[in-house]
């Protein structure tokens, strides 16, 4: 048979192979691919690394079962209509990138919760990414929210009962970007206050639970707060201390505290006479003595001098143990004195 008939007849009964290729540089790369197995769980994606050397400049599509994506965002050659897209862009499924941002762009949270019965809630949203204009839509309000430089990129929905409501973001630029939150207005725990008092620093320190922020008044002076401790200084005397929030439903603590000015008396135990050193400022003190049967033996009214040491005589008193109690505007002590 002649050659040329040989070749043809060889050409029609063999079978041909063609396989897919793509145009890429020649040389070692490597190049993940992807292999999709049916099984009896359904459909496994198995993903390969393999360094192939190119000649010619073509890389097959297709190697020992595995298609080749050659840019790993997870769409094989034969399908991505983006090749060479960035490693860690997000894409649809034609390989091309899809419109997306940081999960963390937006802020959402409930900044005050709701009395039952009333409407008092606040959520505020916030937006960190500047190089958008957003629109938020939230259930619960016909009115929307637009997050833009005018804005400063934040705002509210107040005037909020309690429950549960959707926020919704979208992008000016890129309309079919959403994102949703959940959100929730709750009735406000309860305010509790525990004052831990350290006269002999003349300071009172607050542990408070419950929404905040917490309002304090202490002498007629007003702090607001959100934490959680703070200490306060006391003065002399009488302190009026108040806690309270916006919500009068998780209500309010008030607590007087007497911090008294200094006392010392000397010597003691004593023969007789005694020394009283009275300190702070006030100009008169009563001075009762009584006997640890609670016998009042002694109550007067003094006037402090410029030294501010006031002296008594316990030289007539039996022997024992006698309870001195000194009172003021800014005084409150009762001391015991041993009498030989």
């Amino acid at each position: 048979m002649p050659r040329t008939l040989l070749t043809l007849f060889l050409l029609l009964t063999l079978p041909m192979v063609a396989q897919k290729t793509t145009s890429v540089k020649g040389g070692a790369v490597n190049r993940t691919a992807v292999r999709i197995m049916n099984t009896s769980f359904g459909p496994l994606t198995e993903t390969a690394t393999a360094n192939i050397r190119i000649h010619r400049g073509f890389l097959p599509l297709i190697m020992n079962g595995y298609e080749i994506d050659s840019d790993g965002d997870g769409v094989v050659d034969a399908y991505d209509e983006c090749p060479s897209t960035p490693e860690g862009t997000v894409v649809d499924n034609k390989g091309c990138k899809v419109f997306a941002l940081d999960p963390d762009t937006f802020v959402v949270e409930t900044l005050s919760n709701s009395c039952i019965g009333q409407t008092d809630g606040v959520i505020s949203v916030k937006a960190s990414n500047f190089n958008f204009n957003y629109r938020v839509e939230f259930t619960g309000s016909a009115a929307t929210l637009t997050l833009n430089s005018t804005t400063d990129y934040q705002g509210q929905f107040d005037n909020l009962a309690t429950g549960s409501y959707s926020l919704c973001i979208s992008v000016v630029e890129f309309p079919e970007y959403r994102q949703c939150y959940e959100v929730k207005v709750e009735e406000p725990e309860t305010l509790e206050v525990e004052a831990i008092k350290d006269l002999s620093r003349g300071v009172v320190s607050l542990n408070l639970w419950g929404d905040g922020p917490y309002r304090i008044n202490l002498n007629n002076t007003e702090i607001e707060t959100t934490k959680n401790r703070i200490e306060l200084p006391l003065e002399p005397g009488l302190n009026r201390l108040g806690v309270s929030t916006d919500l009068d439903c998780q209500g309010s603590y008030f607590e007087e505290i007497f911090v008294s000015e200094k006392v010392i008396v000397y010597p003691n135990p004593t023969s007789g006479l005694i020394q009283l050193y009275l300190g702070g400022l006030d100009q008169n003190a009563q001075l009762r003595i009584r006997n640890l049967q609670g016998q009042l033996l002694y109550d007067q009214l003094l006037v402090i001098p410029n030294n501010r040491v006031i002296e008594y005589d316990l030289s007539l008193y039996p022997s024992g143990v006698y309870l001195l109690e000194i009172t003021g505007e800014t005084l409150s002590n009762q001391l015991k004195v041993i009498k030989n």
